[in-house]
């Protein structure tokens, strides 16, 4: 059994000194957001594996596609990522208009809609991408000060920052001990 550790936030920000200009405050990441965990179980090597993420008991599927020796009867761990990374940016961008909301910046119901595509850009006949593609789309009566400073923001994403290779401490991978049987 293998086990990838991903370190949590409160290791990741832990030498936080200074405020989160993006969300006008100064409460430390480490302070402002939980770490996040995940688990996945396959049993034999067909490749449908099953997820449990976060805090939530509902579980989520993932599969290979055909071309990997899959079925892709679920999305695959890359279309998982890409979901994570359109959430958060979604998120990100979310969190930041509350912001500007409370400050008198953005008129409560301005912002209508937040669309956030990611999508990988693989070359035919390899696993890793070269680039992602992030396309948002925002919806409302925003100024273009406003879009700017909406867009600002995605810079913040915890997702985005992870991808591009910001975790302080890496990621560490451990195999445990077999058990006696």
């Amino acid at each position: 059994m293998s086990k990838l550790i991903l370190q949590p936030a409160s290791v990741l920000f832990r030498r936080c000194t200074k405020s989160l200009p993006l969300f006008n405050t100064s409460i430390c990441a480490s302070q402002r957001f939980a770490s996040s965990e995940a688990r996945s179980t396959a049993d034999g090597v067909d490749f449908k594996t099953t997820i449990l993420a976060g805090k939530i008991s509902a579980p989520v599927k993932a599969d290979m596609p055909v071309d990997g020796g899959g079925n892709y009867e679920h999305p695959s761990p890359k279309d998982l990522v890409m979901s994570g990374l359109a959430a958060c940016t979604s998120m990100t961008l979310q969190t930041r208009a509350s912001a500007m909301i409370k400050s008198g910046k953005l008129k409560e119901g301005d912002l209508t809609r937040v669309i956030v595509e990611a999508k990988d850009n693989t070359e035919a006949g390899t696993h890793m991408p070269t680039q992602v593609e992030v396309v948002i789309e925002l919806e409302g009566a925003l100024t273009e000060a406003q879009r700017r400073q909406l867009m600002a923001s995605v810079k913040a994403c915890p997702v985005k920052r992870m991808l591009q290779g910001e975790l302080a401490d890496g990621v560490h991978v451990t195999l445990l001990p077999r058990e006696e049987q």
